[in-house]
């Protein structure tokens, strides 16, 4: 039995066909699927029914995607969940698309098994989640001594969302959609440390050439903060999925 026995999907976008498309795969799954052509019948559908995950595009007319997440979030900013799909990179950037509160964004053409496993992986409860090391140790490691989370925050070394961090590395090799491990220290705090694996979802430049941001999506924490993370989020959940620097 898998993640959508049972649960809903709205997927919204004005192509007839990639909706559809989209639409049966999930109905495949066992889940009950909803379709709409735009951002207002998406909002529409939303007002009278329980939604799960939105599959949204992003560009089109009577509400788009930005409009319709921007809509969700200032509702609820953790449920439904919102993946963003679109066909031009001007758009949304991922580092924006997660920092709005989306829980990903695919350019089109995009594959429907990492679409559905996507949505499938965000449907998981965070401590089951968070909970199953990498088969493989990610060989891009990036590790940090800071004195405590509120430094490093104020500082912009590091900040904390719902679903992954955003952190400034000295690693010139980080490139957007691969597997990094992170060895955070901090040496005072309710953390401790954080440390575990995740998929970097998004890089930029800093002033200087050493100097690299990156967003990371959580894929595993260790025992010895993944409770304490999972406390902290609960306390906040306003957060972006995954936040800036």
């Amino acid at each position: 039995m898998t993640r959508f026995h049972e649960r809903t999907v709205l997927v919204v976008d004005d192509e007839p066909d990639l909706c559809e498309m989209v639409a049966f795969e999930f109905q495949l799954l066992g889940s009950k699927v909803f379709a709409a052509s735009n951002g207002l019948s998406a909002l529409g559908i939303l007002e009278s029914e329980r939604v799960d995950a939105v599959v949204t595009d992003i560009r089109m007319s009577g509400c788009d995607g930005i409009e319709l997440l921007n809509s969700l979030r200032s509702r609820n900013p953790i449920y439904p969940i919102v993946i963003l799909i679109t066909a031009y990179d001007s758009d949304l950037s991922p580092r924006e698309a997660y920092l709005m509160g989306a829980e990903g964004i695919f350019p089109k053409p995009f594959s429907l098994k990492d679409l559905v496993s996507n949505v499938e992986r965000a449907l998981i409860p965070l401590e089951e989640r968070w909970s199953v090391p990498p088969p493989v140790r990610p060989g891009q490691v990036i590790k940090c001594l800071w004195p405590d989370y509120d430094t490093a925050r104020r500082e912009d070394w590091l900040a904390l969302g719902r679903g992954g961090l955003a952190l400034m590395a000295k690693a010139h090799g980080i490139a957007s959609g691969e597997a990094a491990w992170f060895d955070l220290e901090l040496a005072a705090g309710p953390i401790p440390a954080i440390e575990g694996s995740g998929t970097v979802r998004w890089v930029r430049q800093g002033q200087d050439a050493d100097t690299r941001y990156c967003g990371i999506e959580f894929d595993y924490l260790t025992d010895k903060c993944r409770r304490p993370i999972i406390e902290g989020m609960a306390e906040a959940p306003g957060k972006p999925f995954i936040p800036s620097l």
